[in-house]
């Protein structure tokens, strides 16, 4: 019964929109829309970083992985938005990707600090975007979000 209806779902935004659904791994956090015109994709996942994510690009240690959003266009160029979590303090996080973009190779570039945030240009391996640090509001977590795009 669950999977008829789910088919019945990604049939009837594919009819309204035009846009190819995939959502049976909904329970996992895991939805993928293909336009078939272009072959455009973006995929939603809040359970795992994206399997072509750079291998290169460091991760904050021990964070929790929040949610991820991957695509490409129809020339093929793609990116990736990375969300994470943790209790280390804004500082420390920033410090760290200072510290090891530079040492897989990545550079970083207009770094910006202001109260309890930082965020920085990166760029290396054929991709460049950024990476910010902000604090969570009354939470005291610190939020990581990582934007990557092919050059």
């Amino acid at each position: 019964m669950k999977k008829a209806g789910t088919a019945l779902l990604n049939k009837a935004i594919e009819s309204k929109t035009g846009v190819k659904t995939t959502i049976e791994d909904l329970e996992k956090g895991k939805m993928t829309f293909t336009y078939p015109k272009t072959g455009a994709k973006v995929e939603v996942n809040a359970g795992e970083i994206p399997a072509d994510f750079p291998k290169s690009f460091p991760l904050y240690p021990g964070a929790k992985l929040a949610a991820t959003l991957s695509g490409n266009n129809e020339d093929d160029e793609g990116g990736y938005w990375l969300t994470f979590t943790t209790a280390d303090s804004v500082s420390k996080v920033a410090d760290y990707f200072k510290t090891n973009l530079a040492a897989k190779g990545w550079t970083t570039q207009n770094i910006f600090e202001a109260g309890e945030n930082s965020t920085m240009s990166v760029k290396g391996k054929g991709m460049e975007g950024t990476v910010a640090v902000t604090a969570a509001g009354n939470s005291k977590e610190t939020t990581i979000v990582i934007m990557l795009g092919k050059k």
